[in-house]
């Protein structure tokens, strides 16, 4: 890509997740000084939730809409 998204070691994690939330990739380059330094994934941010100890049931996560589609399904159906 011509202007890939891309953050630095300094951006904050809520930026992260914003970006992973607003586009469809699941990696992220990290850049600093015009140099790839490294990639963060999305499991790199489910590490980090995981060692935060967080004492909540899924309860209040989950979401109660579900559609169930079959890949033969028409487009005009499914939506």
């Amino acid at each position: 890509a011509e202007n890939p998204i891309t953050v630095t070691p300094d951006d904050h994690l809520k930026r992260v997740v914003e970006i992973f939330l607003n586009n469809p990739f699941r990696r992220l380059p990290v850049v600093e000084d015009g140099k790839l330094v490294g990639i963060l994934t999305v499991r790199d941010l489910i590490k980090v939730i995981a060692d935060m100890n967080i004492e909540r049931s899924v309860e209040e996560y989950v979401s109660g809409t579900v559609v169930c589609v079959w890949d033969g399904m028409p487009l005009s159906i499914a939506c």
